[in-house]
């Protein structure tokens, strides 16, 4: 095609992952109006995992070695069911908007495990400021955590059991990021991904079940609005914008695409405050700016690179391999 068209297509990928993954956080909230957190998000990724599987295989016909969907599989428990699910499980009790600014802190994690890992990714003075900038911006964040709280019945010893998982969520995500564009160069990387949501969505449906949210849910009463922002987290976030996400990083820079990670909370909080009134403090926006212009300040460095060294792995890999610097996945 053309580079006009090369453009509109870049320019209409980036709209995907900056609009559809910041809306997918109040798409939780109302998915969670009638439907548990863990099969809620077990239904969303084992679904989606069973499409992009099946429109894989169909386009593309391979034979997969087991050895080769071990890493996929890994990767999946911690991103999706470990990730998505701490997610699904704080949104019973805080603000879709204040869980998005949580899970903004997702690139400073990538800096800090990968300096761990080796020191030649050793960060430079601008982003040590941003790991702290963005620490301490979490830090406020959590402090303040009772304020949105959705419901003053629930305690604020819900605080504890809702950001907790959600924060640690956040880290081992980061840390299966990285480790995901290791996947082998023989597995086609749609499959990989496929396994990855289907894995983590699988164990997420059967801790649903074993956990008794089985007797609770009810066909009968799931509402209009549960069911629609399911189909929508399925088709949109997690099939349409995981999939520009992965084409856009083989067309523009990972640096550049990593920039969703400061846009997706704004649309959350913006969104949340807009349809369901959730709330909008003075040290929550204190909080969240240090959370963004941390994440600014570390990705500044490497705008202008085709590859950071962030996430440059030991060995040679292909360039359609997968970076992810985000939580759920947003959801």
């Amino acid at each position: 095609m053309g580079k006009l068209s090369d453009n509109i297509k870049i320019t209409l990928a980036f709209a995907v992952i900056y609009i559809v993954w910041g809306t997918t956080f109040l798409a939780i909230r109302f998915a969670l109006e009638s439907i548990p957190p863990f099969l809620m998000a077990g239904i969303r990724f084992t679904v989606a995992g069973m499409l992009l599987l099946a429109w894989v295989y169909f386009r593309n016909p391979v034979k997969i070695k087991l050895e080769h969907l071990k890493l996929p599989a890994i990767t999946g428990l911690l991103m999706i069911f470990i990730g998505h699910g701490s997610l699904a499980w704080a949104e019973q009790f805080i603000t879709s908007g204040f869980a998005a600014l949580l899970c903004s802190v997702i690139p400073v994690w990538m800096v800090l495990i990968s300096w761990m890992q080796s020191r030649a990714n050793k960060p430079d003075k601008l982003t040590v400021a941003g790991i702290v900038l963005g620490i301490t911006g979490v830090s406020l964040l959590t402090v303040t955590g009772g304020e949105f709280l959705i419901s003053s019945a629930t305690g604020n010893s819900m605080i504890i059991f809702s950001i907790g998982p959600l924060l640690l969520s956040t880290i081992l995500w980061s840390y299966a990021s990285i480790k995901s564009r290791n996947f082998s160069k023989e597995l086609p990387l749609l499959y990989a991904i496929s396994i990855q949501i289907l894995t983590g969505g699988t164990a997420l449906l059967l801790l649903g079940i074993f956990s008794g949210e089985v007797s609770v849910l009810s066909v009968s009463v799931i509402s209009f609005i549960s069911l629609a922002s399911m189909v929508y987290l399925v088709l949109f976030g997690t099939i349409l914008a995981y999939s520009s996400y992965v084409w856009l990083l083989k067309a523009s820079t990972p640096a550049k695409v990593g920039t969703y990670a400061f846009f997706n909370p704004l649309i959350a909080v913006f969104l949340g405050w807009l349809t369901i009134a959730e709330p909008i403090t003075t040290m929550m926006i204190i909080g969240a700016a240090g959370i963004l212009v941390s994440v600014l300040l570390i990705n500044k460095p490497f705008a202008n690179k085709k590859m950071p060294k962030i996430f440059t792995p030991k060995k040679k890999i292909l360039q359609s391999e997968p970076e992810d610097t985000r939580c759920e996945e947003a959801a």
